[in-house]
Formats: C-alpha cells, structure tokens, sequence
C-alpha cells in the first residue's frame, strides 16, 4: 500500500492505522495514520477512533455551515427576486432579476428565458444574461423537440443534461465561451400557468453538474417568472379593457354627440383600427337589389379610390361568405391550409402575412353590411371578433340612426310642404294661449310671418269688437280640455281687412293631465260666407226665375211623380200647382202620342238607366201634346233631363215650352222644308271637306305658315313658305325648325318657343329665313302655341309676312316724308321772302305815284327819301333771310317791343294798299 506523497523509508518498514468517519449511515471520509520501524496497537486504534469522532464533528460543522450558507444564498436570491416581483411592473426588468439571481444561485455562467409562440410552435429568446454574443442568442428560434430547452417545451416537464452522464449527447448553447462542449452541463424547466406553457429557463455552466435539488430550485424561480408573466398580462388584459371601453366610450360619445353619418363612421373605423392594432378597416354595406356588398368608409392609407369602387358578391372572400352566413370570421395568416387573403390597397407585407376579421352588420334578421378589419404579422381571436362585433353593433346604430334622421327629415319636409301648401294655417299655443308654432301659411292668411306671430296671444288678432267675447268663449273650451271644432272668429288681417278663420284644435295633455296647450289649425273661410251669401241670392234669384219663367218647368222623382211645378206649367195646362203635385209627368202626354213617349218615359224612370233609352229624351227637344185640364190638346216642346246616382235616376228636369204660336209659324215655313234639307246636305258635304278646305286656305296664304310638334319639328308648311325657301314640304317635314333660321337668331326663336311652352305671350319679331341656298328671306314672324283640349302644350304655328315690299314702301315713305319737309321749307321761305317783296312793290308804286304827279295816300309817308329807305329795309330782310338758310332754316325767336299803333297802321295801310285798289 503506498500513498503518494510519502517520502520516508522503504513501504516495508511502514505501518498504518485508519478510521472512518460517519455521519450516521452516510460515510464521511476515513482518518490514516502511518509510521515506519513501528508497529500500532488496539489502543492507537482507539486513540484514532477519538480523532475521527472530533473529525467527523468538524466536517460535520463545515458541511451544516456550507448548507446555511447555501440555504441563505437561496432565501436571499427568493427574497431580492420577489421584492423585484412585488415591486416592478416591467416585465423584462423582473425576467432579469430571476434570471440573474437563478444564475447566481445555480453557481451558472448565463441563463436565457425563453417565451413560447403558440403559432409558429417554437421558443423565442425574450431576456438571456449570456456574458457574450447576447444579440445572436436573442435572435434564435428554438422548435419543440429540439434540444434540451425544445425537448422541455415539449414534454412540459424539467431536466438538467450533465458533461458527466454517460452517453451524453453534445449540448452546447451559443454564447457560452469557456471550456469544450464535452463539460458543459445544461438545467432547463419549463414556465407554465395552471394549462398553458409559457415559456422556458434555460441555465448552462461548465465543469459542474447539477442535481435535482438544482431542479427544485430552479422549479421555483419558473414559478416566479409564471407570477410575473401572468401579472404582466393581466395588467396589459386590464389596459386593453380600459383601452377598449375608452376607445368604445369615445365611439359611443361620438355617435351620441355627431349625427353626420361620414363622421360617425370614420371615428368608428379609427377607433376599431387602433384597439385592434389592425393595418386598416373597411365598412361595406349590403345592396339588396344586386346583392352586392359595396364600401362606404375605409381607413386604407393608400388606394383608397379603388377600394371605394370594389363590389364583393355574395360568399366572395370572407366578407362575401359572412355577409352570406349572417355571422362573424376570422382568418389568420398562419391557419394551416389558409387560402391567401389579399385586398386590394395594403401596400406593405407580403400577403401572406395578412389576417382579416369580418363582423355582419345585422338589423334582425337583416343584412345591412359587413365591418371588416385588415391585420399584418398578427392573429385574431375570439376575443377580437367579440370586440368587433361591438363596433358593427355601433356601425348599426349609426346606420339606423341617419335612415331614421332621413325619415324624420323627410317627414318633416314632408309636413311643412304640406303646412305650406295645405292653405290652412297649422298653429300651436300654450295653455295661455300664446304662439309657439305657427306655420308659414299665416302670411297668406293674415299678411304675418311666423315670427310676428310667435309670442303673441291667439286672441291679439281678433276683431277689436269682439276681442272679449269669443276670448272668454275660447278659454272656457281651455278650461274644459275639450276639442275646438269649427270655431268661427273674426280676425284682422295685416293690411288691415277682416278675415273669417273657422279653427279646429286639439288638447295637449301631459302624462299627469295637465293642459300644456292646444295644436290645430285655422282655416279661411271667409271666400266660403261670402259664397254662402251669394248662394243664398242665387237661390232667391233662382227661385224668382222659377216663379216668374215663362217656360213650364216641372221636378220629378224617380217614379216620375211631379214634386215640384212653376206657376208657367200650371197655367198653361189649366191647372193649379198644388193639382199637379203628385201626378205622373207621363200622364200628361196625349195618349195617341207617336212612339208611346209616356210609356218609355214610364220604363226609364222605373228601371236601371239604359243608355238607348235616355239618349231619346237627355238634353234634347222633343215636341209633344199634353192634355189641358179642358181636356184639349197642347203642343209644347219639352226639354228633359235627368239627375242621376250611380246607375239609378233620381230627379227628371223637364222644361216645357207652349209652341202653339210656333207651330203655326212652322206650318208657314213648310214650303222650305225642301231648301232646308238641300242646305243640311251642303253643310255636311262642306264639313266632309273641310280639311281640304283649310288646307288649301293656308296654302293660299300669302303669308308663309308653318306647324311645328311639341319637340319643334316642322310637320306642315304651305306654298307660300316652300316658294319662299326654295324647299319642298316633304324635305323638311320632320326636320327642327331652326332648319330654316340662321345660327344669329336661334337664340332668339328658343326664347320664343320657351315663352310658348310656359304659356306666356308672343311677341312679333323680324327674321331673315334661310332659303335653300343660303340668302336671306325677310319675314315679320309671329308664332302662336297649339294645345289640345286639356290646355297641355302639343306645337306651335308659325306666320311670316314676307316684308320686301314693306321695307321698300318704308323707304318711299321717308323718301316722301323728306320731300314733304322740303316742301314746308320752301314754303316757309317763300312766305318770308313774299311779304318784304310784297311791301317794296308798294312802296315803289307810291313812289312811282308820287313822280308822276297823281298824289300820294292821306297815310303815305310824304317823303321819298322815307320811302327808299322803307324799301332799303325790305331789302336788307330778304338778304338776312337767305344768309340764315345759308347757315340752314333755324326759326328766329320771338321778342316784344314797344311800338306806336296809329304808325302801326299807317304802315299797314300802305302794304296792302295796292292789292286793295287792285281789288276795287
């Protein structure tokens, strides 16, 4: 036996004594003692015994205080690692507290927690305190199954895999950077809540092995990470429920607060894109008609136009096949055996990162439309399709809501076109009877605005007279409550005249009874009374007519009873009224009367009307004999009518006119009986051609005619206006008629044919038609609308003067008119010039008197000189005279001065002297 590092003496001369030690069954170590050239005896093995007691103590002691001290390492890293727990929120931050103190603790070089990705199936890096090449580890994807971290993954159970154990396959873990793979050991445990696995711890050393009470260890820092992982997802779980009942609270604020349908529907689709961390939304509604879903609203951030222009059939794509299941969807990038999803308008990713979640739009049973999120590099769940449906439930109301805000609008349109056109004025009042609604009819009816009348007390606008009384009558139907039925009043319109409202209102009632005031309307009756007034003349002025007629005139019932005589019948047939009351009208027929009148009579009156039957009697002459009273016979011509209801008569109307005198006048014109026919006969004929005839007097026109259709195509034209434009009738029948103007006046004509077509006047304008060959044709043109019977607009007749002649005689009458003037003008001259001529001829034969010695006049000036200088003035005046037409014929004004009257006519004397001698 030889014990390395003994150097004394050859082993033949050594003796050895040894003791173990124990820790009750458990060997601790063994206590060997050696000497040479000595032997030891029972007692030194007892002696050694004692030294192996004391030793067993030591090591004991040393082992319990490595334990303590391991045992406190444990509890403080536990303690600093909860206190990390209890006081942090950050998930990274915790996750490296326990992986830092589980490192410290394993006596380990680094450790790496793992999180697990249920939809790739593989273990991502989330935190690893690897001392090198941290980046690389973090970047790894670790597939279930592989490697001890996977194999951990997959079995949900922890392992540790020592350099030491026998067969050991190679693990080594990238960052580790001391010692071979061959003496690395790896403990690995996994992260799990009470089912699900959330992730993986993953610790590595060298040149160590580790135990299961390593596992135990590391067991509890997993639950640890278990803690602050779920804690971390509760506290995001509780912010994204605060997000989403914010982001809900925010949409339903909106829809409370907005009720512009576009709006309501982008802070929907933006409130739902952000909650839902999606790409962008889409809100399509349902066309019923072409079964087509179409979008209203996207928040796309490209594309947008041609995402607006899609139209989705019915189960197309999985907003087709929701709208068409009438139920929510989701489908995810990673489903296995997903079809590729791809809408147009997402401009980044691949597509086949795309998931897309569609919600209906449902009122009941009722499909109004899809709503529809877009995601990228995430997956949907229930969860988020029970989010959604949240927001198509609001996209509901929002819908719903503007259909019900249309239909209020429209009926509120509605009422006030019928406020506005019923004629009647529709009002509210308090229960003091002040205005709260008046409708815009009361400025028809009363001259005043709604808002003169609003505030006022309805019995403001009584006739002052009666103000008091029909107020008082007014408030006791207040007092009662009860309705207001045609109430008459006298109101004083605007400008000051009377006008009769009749008034109908209703109570307006609170849920407790109370009278809140009265709705109703006014109605103007006043046209009414006075109709009623003038019904009421009319009806005295009938019956004076009845009274006083010259023409019998009897009422029968249906029975043909009489009810009713004028005194006229009663006295021509000899009888009294009241004798006639009661008989058959029939029996006072003849009864030899050709056609048995009274008998048809008797068959009409007493049976369903036949058309065959009336048509003898209805609003025809009919000569007849009645029978007086005398019992002689009467000819009179009758004119029966008939009131009918339904099918039934009920009144016969018969006017009776005593035609003796008449037939004895006709009797006298029997001889041109034949002359009578022979002229019928020449009327029909004339009728028969009367078409022709009118024809040909517009082709003989000569003014030029034309008719036009409703839509303006020309359809007739007659000679004169073919002759006229080179054209034939049927190369423009069915042509516009600016055919036939040039492009200078269409204007004008359309204003013509618009003023026709709204009813209004014509007027008479000058064109010039184009002819066939393109010259101007004068015309003075007046256009007339055509209408059928019921006033409808259906053409238009044209007539042009043709205005050659017309424009030349306008030019000889200028012509004659400036001939004319000149005329005046020379006669105005010559009426100047003759007068001082006229006077020098006088003077000249007094002069000429006075030299040959025969005498001059008592009123002659007496003086030559005088004489030559009168002539001297006349002469000087023609001059100025025909130096002013030199300058042209201006009047010369008028002025007054003072002169001596018996110079006057002395002068006058001498200037018609000659002419008076020449007279005798």
């Amino acid at each position: 036996v030889h014990i390395p590092g003994t150097d004394e003496g050859p082993d033949e001369r050594e003796s050895l004594v040894s003791v173990p030690m124990f820790d009750g069954e458990r060997v601790l170590g063994v206590i060997t003692i050696g000497k040479f050239d000595a032997a030891f005896s029972a007692d030194d093995l007892e002696k050694l015994t004692v030294f192996a007691r004391q030793a067993e103590i030591a090591v004991k002691r040393a082992r319990n205080a490595e334990e303590l001290a391991r045992s406190e390492k444990t509890y403080r890293s536990l303690y600093e690692t909860t206190l990390a727990l209890a006081d942090s929120t950050d998930l990274e931050f915790v996750i490296g507290v326990i992986c830092d103190q589980a490192t410290r603790l394993l006596d380990s070089i680094y450790c790496t927690y793992f999180t697990y990705d249920p939809e790739d199936c593989v273990l991502v890096p989330f935190y690893s305190n690897a001392p090198v090449e941290r980046e690389a580890i973090l970047d790894f994807r670790v597939p279930l199954g592989v490697g001890l971290s996977g194999k951990v993954a997959a079995d949900r159970a922890g392992a540790y895999s020592n350099y030491t154990d026998p067969d050991r396959p190679v693990v080594h873990v990238e960052g580790t950077d001391g010692g071979p793979d061959e003496v690395e050991s790896v403990i690995s445990c996994p992260v799990m809540d009470s089912v699900n696995l959330l992730g993986v711890i993953t610790i590595g050393t060298e040149n160590q092995v580790y135990t299961d009470s390593d596992l135990a260890k590391l067991s509890v820092f997993t639950r640890l990470a278990s803690i602050a992982i779920k804690r971390a997802e509760n506290r995001q779980a509780l912010e994204r429920s605060e997000n989403t009942y914010r982001t809900l609270y925010e949409t339903t604020m909106t829809l409370a607060d907005e009720t512009e349908l576009e709006k309501v529907l982008g802070k929907i689709a933006d409130n739902a894109q952000h909650l839902m961390d999606a790409h962008f939304c889409n809100i399509l509604t349902f066309d019923a008609g072409e079964g087509v879903l179409t979008p209203i609203y996207t928040t796309a951030p490209s594309s947008k136009d041609e995402i607006m222009q899609f139209r989705v059939p019915l189960g197309v794509g999985l907003a087709g096949k929701v709208a068409q299941e009438r139920r929510g969807a989701y489908s995810n990038y990673c489903d296995p055996d997903r079809p590729v999803v791809h809408i147009e308008g997402t401009d980044s990713a691949d597509e086949h990162r795309e998931s897309v979640l569609a919600e209906p739009i449902l009122d009941g049973e009722t499909l109004l439309g899809v709503f529809l999120i877009h995601a990228l590099d995430r997956v949907f769940t229930d969860d988020d399709l029970v989010k959604v449906r949240v927001f198509a439930r609001l996209t509901f109301i929002a819908l719903k809501r503007t259909q019900y805000i249309q239909a209020l609008s429209s009926s509120e349109e509605r009422f006030r076109q019928v406020a506005a056109s019923s004629g009647d004025w529709i009002w509210e009042v308090d229960a003091e009877g002040r205005y709260t609604y008046a409708s815009p009819v009361v400025e028809q009816v009363l001259g005043y605005t709604p808002d003169d009348v609003i505030g006022k007390h309805f019995y403001d606008l009584f006739v002052p007279e009666e103000r008091e009384e029909v107020k008082r009558a007014a408030f006791e139907a207040f007092a009662r409550k009860e309705p207001i039925l045609k109430f008459e009043n006298r109101n004083v319109h605007k400008d000051g005249r009377v006008v009769i409202l009749e008034t109908n209102g209703v109570p307006l009632l609170s849920e407790d009874g109370a009278l809140l005031g009265y709705r109703g309307l006014d109605r103007d009756v006043t046209e009414k009374r006075r109709a009623e007034e003038l019904l009421r003349s009319s009806e005295e002025r009938y019956r004076s007519i009845w009274n006083k007629s010259p023409i019998g005139i009897c009422l029968s019932d249906r029975h043909g009873e009489c009810t009713m005589v004028n005194p006229a019948l009663a006295a021509m047939l000899g009888y009294e009224e009241e004798e006639l009351i009661g008989r058959k009208f029939y029996d006072l027929i003849a009864a030899e009367e050709p056609g048995q009148m009274g008998r048809l009579l008797e068959e009409t009156l007493d049976t369903q009307i036949y058309q065959d039957k009336l048509s003898l009697f209805s609003g025809r002459l009919t000569e007849l004999l009645f029978i007086k009273k005398t019992g002689e016979e009467l000819p009179v011509e009758v004119k029966i009518d008939f009131i009918t209801r339904g099918e039934s008569v009920q009144y016969m109307i018969s006017l009776v006119t005593d035609i003796t005198e008449r037939k004895r006048a006709a009797e006298a014109l029997a001889n041109y009986s034949a002359n009578l026919e022979r002229e019928v006969e020449a009327k029909t004929a004339e009728l028969s051609t009367a078409r022709r005839f009118l024809r040909e007097v517009i082709d003989a026109s000569p003014d030029l005619v034309t008719v036009a259709d409703a839509e303006g195509r020309l359809e007739i034209l007659n000679r004169a206006a073919t002759a006229a434009t080179g054209y034939t009738e049927e190369e423009l029948r069915g042509k516009p008629m600016d055919t036939l103007y040039f492009d200078r006046d269409r204007e004008v004509l359309g204003e013509m044919t618009r003023r026709l077509t709204s009813g209004l006047p014509s007027t008479v304008r000058q064109f010039d038609l184009r002819t066939r060959d393109g010259s101007p044709f004068p015309v003075e043109l007046s256009v007339s609308p055509l209408v059928d019977p019921e006033g409808e607009y259906t053409g238009s007749v044209a007539v042009g003067r043709d205005i050659r002649e017309l424009e030349g005689l306008r030019r000889a009458l200028s012509q004659s008119e400036k001939l004319a003037a000149t005329g005046k003008l020379a006669a105005d001259i010559a009426h100047e010039v003759n007068n001082p001529l006229a006077i020098i001829n006088n003077y000249i034969q007094i002069a000429k008197r006075g030299l040959e010695g025969s005498g001059e006049p008592s009123y002659a000036p007496g003086d030559t000189a005088k004489t030559i200088g009168i002539i001297e003035e006349e002469v000087q005046r023609i001059a100025r005279i025909i130096s002013g037409l030199l300058d042209f014929y201006r009047p010369e004004s008028a002025y007054i001065e003072k002169t001596d009257v018996n110079q006057l006519i002395c002068d006058l004397l001498m200037l018609v002297s000659i002419q008076l001698e020449k007279a005798g």
